[in-house]
């Protein structure tokens, strides 16, 4: 799985599609030309830019190669782990708590 933001993915495909699709429609100024950008995955790790002018004019592509990391984010087996940490001291203080008992009876 990867991960883009707060958001993992099943592929680094869909995760590469999540990154340039946030890009497509932004307008970025550069100097005294304003740009439109485009964006579209571009093979396994890269991502191909198109800048074109607003206004008309020759437009300015780039292929950047992007990593992706892999998914930290937390998920049920992680939930799981923790609720069996948190059962189990409740669990252990109970059992002291009856043998305290016992013992005074």
């Amino acid at each position: 799985m990867s991960q883009v933001g707060a958001i993992c993915y099943g592929s680094d495909s869909e995760a590469l599609q999540a990154i340039a699709s946030a890009q497509v429609g932004q307008v970025v100024p550069a100097g005294s030309v304003v740009y439109a950008v485009e964006a579209a995955p571009s093979g396994a790790s890269s991502i191909a830019y198109t800048l074109t002018p607003v206004g008309g004019g020759t437009p300015i592509t780039s292929t950047v190669p992007v990593t992706i990391p892999a998914c930290t984010l937390l998920d049920w087996s992680d939930g799981l782990a923790v609720g069996w940490g948190i059962a189990g001291a409740w669990i252990l203080a109970a059992v002291v708590l009856h043998l305290r008992q016992a013992a005074h009876q």
